[in-house]
Parts: structure tokens; C-alpha cells; sequence
């Protein structure tokens, strides 16, 4: 099965903070999706559904997203804790260690294929070099979500805004172009609204940012201190 995903390039960027910096491993996942690719039945989700982790059989599943985005949650709150697009990998973690501490949900209607832990097995079993290309993906993961905390674990709520900002003006355009700024932010902190709100009408009176109907069209270069 030959697919182009149209969001690698994007991902190959560095996602940075100030003292972080890491690399996208795309060949070894790219490794990893031809290998599943094959043995995959094709599973689509609707807007705002949870993705399972497990069949009708009870049975763990893994997904390669195939178009579409989603977000990966905190079971308690709903806070987001990350997000994945097409060409990602979900749900693998879930094989080597139970996940419940979070959930996936689809931001738009998706299409996956959807690989049992069974097959999976078989797979890598025949193939033990992709478990090396499995520990770069998860390593890769694993980064991601520190770069996370150091970006909403700020000192200043205008820190934090700013960081998210910056985060949002990189994502692909369909999906910032979808994605109201202030719940961008929202989702992904406890800030309060009427704070977000603040903060964002300032920078838009300064000229730092550009925003149409809520949507961020562009960051011009943000204050250190606001």
C-alpha cells in the first residue's frame, strides 16, 4: 500500500522550547507503517469520538492515522496533552504498558487502519529491527511531552499564552486555520478565560499577533514580557 502523508514534512520540524530541542524520527516510522500497513482493516472515526483501544473482542489495537487529526487527552479533566496527524502512529504505547491515564479523540472525522496486537506481534516477531525503530518512535514521544510541560508549566500566564501561540502558528494550515486561538490555549491549560482573553486582545491592540474571527492568521514577534 503506497501513501503519502501529507503532514511528515511538518513534523520533521524541530519542536523546541528555549533548552530542548528534538528530532523527528521519520524513517524508522516510516519503517514501521509499511510493515503495519499491510495487515491493517481500515476503521473511521467521526468529529469528537473517542478512539478505543481495544476491538470488539477486548482485543488491543493499534491505528495508523490516515487523514484527519487528533488529540490525546487527560482521562480526569480533558486537558489535551498532545495532539497527532496523519502518519502517526497511536496507540502502540498501549502494547508494552496499559495507557490509562489518557484518552485519544478525533479533532476532525478521521481515517485509520486499525492492526491488532496480535498481528503487530507477528510482525515485529519476524522482524526484530523494528523494535529498534519502535524505541526512536517512543523515545521521540517521550521528548514531545516534556517539551509539553515546559511550555504550560510557565511563570507567568502571558508565558504561557505566548509559548501555545507560537506552537499554533506552526501547525499545519488546515488545521490553525480551523482552530479557534483562545481554546487552543484553554485546552491545554487551566488558565482562565477571561486571563486568555485578556492576553490575546492585547496582543492583537499591539499588532503582535493577527487574529480573524478568533482564528490565528499570524504571530508577528511576540514581547519577552507582557
Amino acid at each position: 500500500m503506497n501513501i503519502t502523508f501529507q503532514h511528515d514534512d511538518y513534523l520533521m520540524k524541530t519542536f523546541s522550547s528555549e533548552t530542548i530541542s528534538i528530532y523527528y524520527p521519520k524513517n524508522e516510522i516510516e519503517e514501521i507503517r509499511s510493515a503495519l500497513l499491510p495487515v491493517g482493516s481500515q476503521v473511521n472515526f467521526n468529529l469528537g469520538k473517542h478512539i478505543n483501544l481495544s476491538n470488539r473482542y477486548n482485543k488491543k489495537v493499534c491505528y495508523i492515522l490516515l487523514d484527519g487529526y487528533v488529540s490525546y487527552r487527560h482521562k480526569e479533566n480533558g486537558v489535551v496533552i498532545s495532539y497527532a496527524y496523519a502518519g502517526s502512529l497511536i496507540g502502540i504505547g498501549n502494547f508494552l504498558i496499559e495507557q490509562n491515564a489518557g484518552f485519544f479523540r478525533a479533532e476532525t472525522n478521521i481515517e485509520t487502519m486499525c492492526v491488532s496486537e496480535d498481528e503487530f506481534q507477528e510482525i515485529f516477531n519476524k522482524n526484530s529491527l523494528l523494535w529498534k525503530s519502535l524505541t526512536y518512535y517512543m523515545t521521540y514521544i517521550t521528548q514531545r511531552l516534556m517539551i509539553r510541560d515546559v511550555k504550560v508549566n510557565t511563570k507567568t500566564a502571558y508565558q504561557t499564552v505566548k509559548n501555545l501561540l507560537n506552537e499554533l502558528s506552526i501547525q499545519p494550515e488546515d488545521v490553525c486555520h480551523k482552530i479557534n486561538a483562545s481554546y487552543y490555549i484553554l485546552e491545554r491549560t487551566h488558565l482562565a478565560r477571561s486571563t486568555v482573553m485578556s492576553i490575546l486582545s492585547q496582543l492583537q491592540k499591539g499588532s503582535y499577533i493577527e487574529l480573524k474571527n478568533g482564528h490565528l492568521l499570524r504571530v508577528n514577534k511576540l514581547p519577552e514580557q507582557f
